[in-house]
């Protein structure tokens, strides 16, 4: 059971590393993940809020409600003794506190106000049609940011395509020389070719090793940096479509 599982999981693991995507995929990433597109939708989506609270502001009278309280207890002196008063229910001779000709124990104020903005359909217009030129310039930033998106994605996506035909080419020439060194080795050992043929041979073949070695790291770093233009944070190596430009 334990290498079943264990064989099950490689070739889930082979299956996620033989994935192949195409340019539309990195484009639609790039796009999703633009952090200059993700502001402007966002502008876009509080422009309309503010537009909204404008109207709101306008449409409805703002009703307020102030209210004001002052607590002012006496203390009494008359006859000597000292009482703490909170309403007077008479004029004291002497006393100590607030001024009872002023507030007899305090004081209580209310205001209510109600406030119309006039001419608010005119006002209205004037915001709503500043706030649609808001949105549209970023509408066309959009647009524009998705045009520089897809250039810069097309140019890379070309240099992965060189970097990994160039490996493929590489590679198949590399087959090809194995074999031949296979049929240069016979015919050596039997005194058609020299040593020296097989050397020369064996030289070219190392040659196209660091050749192949090169444009499979050139690919690599291409596709990483594919990844990073679009905002991909897998740093698995997957192979990448074939595209008529």
């Amino acid at each position: 059971m334990k290498i079943f599982f264990v064989n099950i999981a490689l070739l889930f693991s082979l299956v996620i590393t033989a994935q192949e995507y195409n340019l539309n995929y990195y484009i639609e990433e790039a796009q999703k993940n633009s952090p200059l597109i993700y502001k402007s939708q966002n502008d876009n989506k509080l422009i309309q809020l503010d537009v909204q609270r404008v109207k709101s502001l306008l449409s409805k009278p703002i009703v307020n409600l102030e209210a004001n309280v002052l607590f002012a207890p006496i203390i009494s002196h008359d006859d000597g003794v000292n009482n703490l008063r909170i309403v007077s229910d008479g004029l004291p001779v002497d006393y100590t506190g607030y001024d009872l000709s002023y507030a007899d124990g305090g004081q209580y104020q209310a205001f209510v106000s109600i406030k119309q903005a006039l001419f608010r359909g005119g006002t209205y217009k004037v915001y709503s049609q500043k706030a649609d030129l808001s949105q549209k310039i970023n509408e066309n930033n959009i647009s524009l940011t998705k045009h520089e998106i897809e250039f810069l994605v097309n140019h890379q996506y070309i240099l992965c395509l060189i970097s990994k035909n160039q490996e493929n080419t590489t590679k198949e020439l590399l087959n090809e020389l194995n074999v031949q060194l296979q049929k240069m080795e016979n015919l050596v050992k039997n005194a058609i070719y020299k040593q020296s043929d097989l050397m020369l041979m064996q030289i070219e073949r190392d040659n196209y090793k660091i050749e192949y070695q090169k444009y499979k790291s050139k690919y690599i770093n291409n596709l990483l940096e594919l990844n990073l233009l679009c905002g991909i944070k897998d740093t698995a190596i997957v192979k990448i479509k074939e595209v008529n430009f």
